[in-house]
């Protein structure tokens, strides 16, 4: 539909604001910074921060009826990534290993569960609905 249209394209607008902000933070990764950590605990909060600036683009998006749920889904994964910010850092302190790679790892399992894969779980589920319909891409879902 052409409501259906404008919201896929509204949401294509925010990921790609999104890309653009997460592109820059990995562009000032240094590999071979000596404290990977810290490294990784900047990287995290620049893609904690252009995950908000998500939100905000978001929160007055109205999806037509059919999307409300898959909406709802997505933004809520979004808000519970940044509700967790200081989880995230601190599993960031305490991740251990001798490079980015390595402590990037090493912080999803102290995370615990994996709020990484809830968004992209609501992600794709938007991309397969516009997908199926031949619209745009929504959000970016995998890494």
């Amino acid at each position: 539909t052409a409501a259906e249209l404008d919201y896929f394209i509204i949401m294509g607008g925010a990921d790609s604001q999104f890309g653009v902000a997460l592109g820059r933070a990995f562009s000032e990764v240094d590999e071979n910074d000596p404290n990977p950590n810290g490294e990784v605990a900047d990287l995290f909060a620049s893609f904690i921060a252009a995950v908000d600036g998500v939100l905000v683009a978001l929160v007055d998006v109205g999806p037509p009826s059919a999307l409300r749920g898959m909406h709802t889904e997505y933004v809520d994964s979004l808000s519970e990534f940044v509700e967790r910010r200081d989880d995230i850092l601190a599993a960031v302190g305490d991740a251990e290993g001798a490079n980015i790679d390595e402590i990037l790892g090493s912080a999803m399992e102290h995370l615990g569960d994996n709020i990484f894969e809830r968004i992209e779980s609501a992600c794709q589920a938007l991309v397969d609905y516009s997908f199926l319909r031949d619209g745009p891409r929504p959000c970016t879902a995998g890494g």
